[in-house]
């Protein structure tokens, strides 16, 4: 937050200058006066980043307390409000030492705008400051510095390979320090046998020169510097905060830049090291409990007042498939984080580890380059006029930066691949919607000419306009009650409706035409409790009604197979029926819908040959059940439920041995057992 000393005498205008300040998440104000003139007063006792003016007296008593407020405090952000705005007074104002005048009225982002960057000016001439205060000279190189969040999340290779991407793309001079005073590592990873280190310079810490660097420094084969830690931990102790300070300061007097790795514990010498930095990046992986490691750090650091000017994270060993991305992370610390992050690549740096080779190919890919994306986001390098060999440093940067435009020329070159496998993707959408709509057109199609013939038009209904015109509907029946409607429709290509291809997507589904048995089941009652099939269609597919005993009787053609009309089971076959010729009983199973009565038999008797006679055997709807006979005119054929009150209404094949009088109870119940 950007905190405000707010001087208006104007009761209105601080009214309304709160009221915006209250609702910006930016600013805060640190106090109020009602007078300007008590900024003298009050300047030394409040840490503020910028104050606002405003004089109701006028313009030249506001420049004034302006003029004498910058000769006093001349790192302080000034904002003058005016009532009226003018060149004369804009240009009075900014001699004067203001960093902006706004006239009335005033809105939030004005506001805001002018404020934050009168306090951006604040601090950059405070930071400024601060390094002169330390006896840095302005011609001094950067010091960056690398922290842990917790152990184990890659400090050591961060900064090996940071060092090692300035010296690369740049041709700077690089110094690495191991500040890890117990646990460095830098002998290993680089493979280094120099067994000078940081002990060796603190005895002459006070005097240091030229000679103690270069005796003590290991140049390495890149070019870098390196200066290690003691080899035995318990030698850290000699390396003291004055020792530490001085230390860094001979080195980033003479190097362009300095990569300090600081490890992830705190001593006196990572301490001064933290504290010394231009900017401190902490590593951290992707996951809660080095993210939580960051937060632990910086919590430390404010406690023990070591404060670096700049901090920030760098995320390593980042997947996609991890739980925590980047994003998230951001939203956790209470630092920024970098957008460069390092991806999770162990396999290519494992033979630089092991071998104490960084500079691979595979580690020039998996972390060189990243890193000179890190140096350019925190601007660690020193500007160009204080480098030498700046024409051989571009040359050896094009490394890297002609590779710059390698995704543009990939891209430009997969793109017709791209095209055609985008158009194929979408041309087999296509067929699947074809299909999909060919299907529920058969089946709608089905559906109408299983109740009526014109299955056509429902086929078609629901089809998209685009998919109607060459549709063909191709409906059928057979002579067993059974129909089918089959759909052909043509396949479009990429724009349904502007172009069709030469074939077409089939479909087909089947019904039952239930009108049949509909006409059927309300047929005449032949007496009490028994229906006969109706007169109006066949009573077994391929039958006709008979003559004598309309709706009884049924005749078709010698040798035509018997189907059950519905599913049945065998109950039992008499042979001395009429004149030895055979009837079979079936029950419905489950008992007949749509009848008065619920029937639960059927028969059929006269001229006709079983399938067969084993009682208990079930048969399915339009299943064959018997055949005509071959030389047989007619059949017998009925319904009806054996309660011991029905009769049979017609004669039996004419006979009068079998009259109309006879009762399910006393004939079928008698030869089948019927309960």
């Amino acid at each position: 937050m950007t905190r405000i000393l707010l001087a208006v005498n104007d009761h209105r205008l601080a009214d309304d200058l709160l009221g915006l300040i209250s609702e910006s998440d930016e600013l805060e104000v640190a106090t109020t006066l009602r007078d300007p003139q008590e900024l003298r007063g009050a300047l030394p006792r409040h840490d503020v980043d910028a104050v606002i003016l405003h004089d109701r007296r006028g313009s030249l008593p506001l420049i004034e307390i302006t003029r004498e407020l910058t000769a006093a405090h001349p790192d302080l952000g000034l904002v003058l409000v005016v009532s009226e705005s003018s060149p004369e007074l804009l240009r009075n104002g900014m001699q004067a030492g203001a960093r902006d005048v706004i006239a009335e009225p005033i809105g939030l982002e004005q506001l805001e705008t002018s404020v934050l960057a009168a306090a951006g000016w604040t601090h950059a001439l405070r930071r400024r400051a601060a390094r002169d205060a330390h006896g840095e000279l302005h011609g001094m190189g950067r010091v960056v510095t690398i922290a842990g969040a917790k152990g184990g999340v890659g400090t050591t290779t961060i900064a090996v390979h940071l060092a090692l991407a300035a010296r690369e793309l740049q041709q700077a001079s690089v110094c690495l320090v191991e500040y890890d005073l117990q646990a460095g590592d830098l002998r290993a990873f680089l493979d280094l046998p120099y067994r000078r280190s940081v002990v060796d310079l603190t005895a002459v810490a006070e005097e240091l020169g030229t000679r103690h660097l270069q005796e003590t420094l290991y140049t390495h084969a890149s070019g870098m510097k390196v200066l290690l830690a003691p080899e035995q931990g318990e030698q850290a102790e000699e390396v003291t905060a004055a020792a530490a300070r001085n230390i860094l300061t001979a080195i980033r007097t003479r190097e362009d830049l300095t990569v300090v790795d600081a490890g992830a514990t705190l001593n006196d010498a990572n301490a001064i090291a933290v504290e010394m930095a231009d900017t401190v990046l902490i590593v951290a992986t992707p996951d809660v409990v080095s993210l939580r490691g960051v937060s632990r750090l910086c919590a430390l650091w404010d406690r023990l007042k070591v404060n670096p000017p700049e901090i920030a994270v760098l995320l390593n060993r980042t997947s996609r498939r991890l739980e925590v991305p980047p994003d998230l992370a951001r939203r956790v610390v209470p630092v920024p984080v970098l957008q460069t992050t390092v991806p999770a690549d162990f396999f290519a740096l494992e033979s630089a580890v092991n071998t104490g080779i960084p500079a691979t190919d595979a580690a020039s890919v998996a972390l060189l380059r990243p890193m000179a994306s890190v140096l350019g986001e925190i601007s660690a390098l020193p500007p160009k006029a204080e480098r030498g060999s700046v024409s051989r440093a571009k040359r050896i940067a094009a490394r890297f930066a002609g590779e710059s435009g390698q995704v543009t020329v990939e891209f430009a070159g997969l793109l017709p691949l791209l095209l055609v496998t985008l158009v194929l993707v979408w041309q087999m959408v296509l067929v699947g919607m074809t299909y999909v709509f060919a299907s529920h057109a058969a089946r709608a199609g089905a559906r109408a000419l299983a109740v009526s013939d014109d299955a056509s038009p429902a086929a078609v209904k629901d089809l998209p306009t685009a998919w109607r015109g060459d549709t063909v509907v191709s409906p059928s029946t057979n002579g067993d009650g059974y129909g089918s409607v089959e759909v052909k429709v043509k396949l479009p290509v990429l724009i349904p409706g502007l172009l069709d291809l030469p074939v077409t997507i089939n479909s087909s589904a089947g019904t039952v035409i239930e009108d049949q048995l509909l006409q059927a089941e309300s047929g005449g009652i032949i007496g009490s409790g028994f229906v006969a099939f109706g007169s109006g269609r066949d009573p077994i597919p391929g039958f006709t009604v008979g003559v004598e005993d309309a709706g009884v009787d049924a005749c078709a053609t010698p040798g035509q197979p018997i189907f059950a009309p519905a599913p049945s089971t065998l109950v039992g076959v008499i042979y001395n029926w009429y004149n030895g010729q055979p009837l079979l009983l079936f029950k419905f199973n489950p008992p007949l819908p749509g009848t008065p009565y619920g029937d639960q038999y059927w028969y059929v008797a006269e001229q006709i040959t079983p399938v067969t006679e084993q009682h208990g055997t079930p048969f399915l709807a339009h299943q064959a059940v018997a055949t005509f006979a071959a030389s047989g005119s007619c059949i017998e054929i009925g319904w009806g439920w054996p309660n011991g009150h029905g009769t049979l209404a017609s004669q039996v094949g004419g006979s009068s041995a079998h009259a109309a009088t006879t009762p399910w109870g006393a004939s079928f119940k008698q030869y089948f057992g019927i309960p």
